[in-house]
């Protein structure tokens, strides 16, 4: 996993007690490596490690954009594909993090196959 930096090291003040320097590289490598150990610890919870996942891609994004590098594969690949399919593959990840609606009964459908 993922280590902190030393204050000295980065020439920042030292934070405020309880307070903790995160980078996003950082938050992106402490998404996956704890959405991979949730994956394997509780195989019935899909939830946590496909949001978790998602965060650090979205993250990852990011990072590249502002280093002018191009995404990932996949994302390049996810983009070029037609409305439905990219609207399709996303719905999971917006039910997860952010359905609006107040029925409680609304489902998603996620396929867990590796």
């Amino acid at each position: 996993m993922a280590s902190s930096q030393s204050e000295e090291t980065n020439g920042g003040p030292p934070p405020f007690p309880g307070v903790v320097r995160v980078t996003r590289r950082w938050a992106a490598e402490w998404q996956i490596d704890n959405g991979i150990i949730l994956w394997f610890q509780d195989e019935e919870d899909v939830v946590s490690p496909h949001t978790l996942a998602v965060a650090a891609q979205g993250v990852l994004t990011a990072l590249c954009r502002d280093m002018r590098k191009p995404p990932s594969k996949l994302v390049t690949w996810i983009d070029k594909q037609p409305k439905s399919f990219r609207e399709q593959i996303r719905n999971p990840q917006n039910f997860f993090k952010q359905d609006t609606t107040s029925n409680d009964s609304k489902m998603c459908r996620v396929s867990c196959r590796i």
